[in-house]
This record gives structure tokens, C-alpha cells and sequence, in this order.
């Protein structure tokens, strides 16, 4: 249970991203074996007995589960890519924030030193 709360907080920003690229990955796979049983039976049946449009139907559908894995491919990789992105800023802003939290106020001590060393030795 602990790296389940673990993964879910770290993966706030991207959960929605995340689901879309798991169902976009299972419908690749579904596309894909689609091609296996239409190629099949295109082989078997469409050529032996279908007609000249039984043909042309069987066609168009395949060339649609090529183009449609084509493009739920690019699609899982750009919201691949949005996410590697959203979480490469995000882990930035985190380091900033607390680099800023920690080293801001040593900074801002040591620069009222110097002003009070430097506004001593003005006066």
C-alpha cells in the first residue's frame, strides 16, 4: 500500500495522460490481432468465394487497422512525450523551490552582514 500512495502522489499532473496511453496501448493490441484474423480470413474465404466488393471491403478495412494503429501510435507517443515533459518541470520546480527555501535565507543573511559591515564602514 505504501508505493501505491507513493505512485499516486507522484504521478498527480499526469494520471489522465497516463490512463489514455494504457487504453490507447490495449486498443494497439487489439488493432493488431484484428489485422491477424482479417488477413486470415481475407486468405481463406474473401479471395476463394467473396465477390469483387467483398474484396474491396475487406481491403478497406485493413488498410483502416494499419492506419489506425499508425495513428494511435504517434498518439501514445506524444502524450508519452507531454508527460515526460510535465514531469521533467515539475521535478525541476520542486528542486528550485526547496534550493530557494534553503539557500534564499543564507543568502539574504549574508547580504545584510555585508550591507551592515558596508553601511559601518560608510558612516
Amino acid at each position: 500500500m505504501k508505493y501505491f500512495s507513493w505512485l499516486w502522489n507522484n504521478s498527480r499532473g499526469i494520471r489522465w495522460n497516463t490512463m489514455v496511453r494504457i487504453i490507447a496501448g490495449i486498443i494497439q493490441v487489439v488493432l493488431s490481432l484484428l489485422m491477424v484474423w482479417l488477413s486470415k480470413r481475407f486468405i481463406d474465404e474473401t479471395i476463394r468465394t467473396g465477390t469483387a466488393d467483398d474484396v474491396l471491403r475487406m481491403v478497406e478495412l485493413l488498410v483502416l487497422t494499419v492506419v489506425g494503429g499508425v495513428v494511435l501510435r504517434q498518439v501514445g507517443y506524444w502524450l508519452k512525450t507531454s508527460a515526460n515533459v510535465r514531469q521533467s518541470n515539475a521535478l525541476r520546480l520542486r528542486i528550485f523551490t526547496l534550493l530557494n527555501q534553503i539557500c534564499l535565507p543564507i543568502i539574504l543573511q549574508t547580504n545584510t552582514i555585508q550591507f551592515s559591515i558596508n553601511g559601518a564602514i560608510a558612516r
